[in-house]
Order: C-alpha cells, then structure tokens, then sequence
C-alpha cells in the first residue's frame, strides 16, 4: 500500500488515516505481485482493467482485475452464494487480493464468509461501525479462521492495490449510525479511467461528499449506482457531478421494492449516462486500457 494526500475542501475526524502494510508492490514495470494473497489467474490482458458487475438478485457483487491482482466488491446475498461462486471460480479460483464488503446489510455480504473460506483474501476492508447481525458474525468467524484481520477505513483512506487506486469517499459522518449513510463508497481509479461504486449511500452521505470533495474527485467515467436505484440515493447534484458516461444499477427481477425507480433512471439519462440493469442485462463486463473504458456489447 502507498499513501496518498488528496486535496480535500475539510476535513472531518477519522479521515487521511494511514493503513499500514503493502498489499502490492511492482516488481518491475507493469508487474505486480500480492503480498498477502496469492495471483489471479486467468486475468485480464496486460495494461488492462476489467470492472465486472454480477446477476445476484437483490444485492450488489462486482470484481475488478487488473494484471494479477483482483478486489471484490460485495457478495451478494446468502441466497446467492452458488452464483457467485460460479462467477468467481474461473476468475479467483488462486484467492482474491483484497475484498472490501461495504457494510453489512445481508444483501451485500451474505455470500461473503463462503468467499472468504473458499478464496481467501490478502486484506478485508469495512466500514469502522456495523451492524451485529448472523451474516456480519458468519463474515467475521470466516476472516477469523483465515487469520485475515477486517480493517476499518472511512472518508480520505487511499490503497494502492496493483495498477488500481481506491480511494474511499464516503462516509465521512460519525454522527447518529445508520449502516447505508455509512456504506463504503470507492473510487477505483485505472489511470484516466475511473469508477465509483457507491454501495447503499443516501442522500445524507452524498451531500458530505459534495461538501467535502473537490468536483474533480467526483468525476467519473463508470457509477455504481447507490441502493439498487432507490429514490433515497443518487441525487440531482450528485448525478451532475459525477457525471458518469455509463450507470450499472444491481438489483433483482420484480423486486418487491420497485427498483430502479423511474425518477432515478431519468435522472441519469438526463445527465448524459448510459444505463445499464443487472436484472434486465444480467452480469456486465466493462473494459479498461488505462485511457478509455468500452462497456458491454
């Protein structure tokens, strides 16, 4: 891991926390090795990032892979755990560099003890606070028995992992908890490509991080839209800001809560974005050189 210092508009408490220990180092030119978990095989072609959105119903599971190294996003719900074994089995069947669970809704980490059983990871990365809940404790006792310790970051924390910058944008707030104000929201930058995934963060959280952030820092190519295209994410401003040329919303076929909602999707068409849905699409693969990023066919 390598620090960064960003230019922020303040700074709240917790934030530009250093985390200690090197989850990747280049070997030489464009080669990286894991440090704390094994390679990736098979990857993406050299110089490339590949940003892969899977189909688990109701709940959010994406893995990027760049050279040899590999960060998942989320498990997906229990329910889910066989479809995303079979997603991950051919792409991180030698074990996962890090993985970050964004907070501990079921939907997001219900699949995550079986992944980090089967895969293994060299680092976990979590939200400082969560909930007490059967799938957080199932997380938990698998990391455990890994001997993997759950680092907790917050609004500011910069990893280096291979050729990919994480930067962690949200949350910034240590007011009254609330598990999706609190969700980790990452900026996965690949040289002048970048994606935000914003995990269940809610209009709270994006208004810290337009206050907090410099629009430059907000700017993206590729969004993962917050809380499966609930009306109580993914604001106007935030939207404007962003800026994103292509919108990925997860969420399940008929979900009994009515996601995408149509405010949302227009929303983001009108900014221009590109909307992609993992119940209507199924999984999506979105490829970076460094200097564009080609989405789905």
């Amino acid at each position: 891991m390598k620090k960064k210092n960003k230019k922020k508009k303040g700074v709240p408490p917790g934030a530009l926390r250093a985390i200690l220990g090197v989850l990747a180092l280049g070997l030489a030119a464009g080669h990286y090795a894991a440090v704390a978990g094994p390679a990736v095989r098979p990857g993406p072609s050299p110089g490339c990032a590949e940003f892969r959105f899977f189909y688990v119903g109701q709940g959010d599971c994406a893995l990027i892979t760049e050279g040899g190294c590999s960060i998942l996003v989320d498990a997906g719900p229990d329910r889910s755990e066989d479809t995303v074994r079979s997603c991950l089995d051919p792409l991180a069947g030698g074990g996962l560099t890090a993985c970050f669970f964004t907070h501990s809704d079921e939907d997001h980490i219900g699949g995550a003890d079986m992944v980090l059983t089967r895969y293994g990871a060299g680092a976990v990365y979590m939200p400082g606070r969560r909930d007490d809940n059967p799938s957080m404790r199932l997380l938990s006792a698998a990391a455990a028995a890994r001997g993997t310790d759950i680092t907790g970051v917050s609004g500011g924390d910069v990893i280096i992992i291979g050729g990919l910058e994480v930067t962690v944008l949200a949350p910034l707030s240590l007011g009254e908890y609330d598990a999706n104000e609190e969700s980790l929201v990452l900026r996965i930058r690949h040289g002048a490509v970048t994606a935000v995934l914003a995990a269940d963060a809610g209009l709270t959280s994006e208004h810290l991080m337009i206050r907090y952030w410099e629009t430059s820092d907000l700017k993206c190519d590729l969004l993962k839209v917050a809380h499966h295209g609930s009306a109580s994410s993914t604001g106007r401003e935030f939207v404007e800001l962003l800026s994103p040329a292509y919108a990925v919303i997860s969420c399940g076929k008929n979900n009994s809560f009515g996601h995408p909602h149509a405010t949302v999707t227009a929303r983001l068409e009108a900014a221009g974005s590109s909307v992609f849905r993992t119940d209507v699409d199924g999984d999506l693969l979105f490829v970076s050189d460094g200097r564009t990023l080609t989405p789905p066919d």
